[in-house]
């Protein structure tokens, strides 16, 4: 299993094909790949411009170039509406 998490916006787009191909060169065949990135429909609105993310993608294009490089079996998306702040007393802090 190969997770890239949050990775290749940070990648020029016409490096993602190359990014992507190596993933592919490096998963076993019956590998799978873990992949995420922000969707550039809905991150970016309402939201500052990361200036670290070189190019981000729409869900239809990102789907569109994982196609062509793996057989994709299920997506998933995940939304921010809020951060909150846990006390410094929190368990989980």
């Amino acid at each position: 299993m190969i997770v890239s998490f949050e990775t290749i916006e940070h990648i020029k787009k016409e490096k993602g094909p190359d990014f992507l191909e190596r993933m592919r060169n490096l998963l076993k065949d019956d590998g799978t790949l873990v992949i995420s990135c922000p969707n550039r429909d809905t991150y970016s609105k309402g939201y500052n411009e990361n200036p670290y993310h070189l190019y981000e993608y729409s869900y239809p294009e990102i789907l569109e170039l994982l196609k062509k490089y793996f057989v994709v079996n299920e997506t998933y998306c995940h939304k921010i509406r809020y951060f909150k702040k846990l006390p410094k007393n929190s368990p989980s802090s």
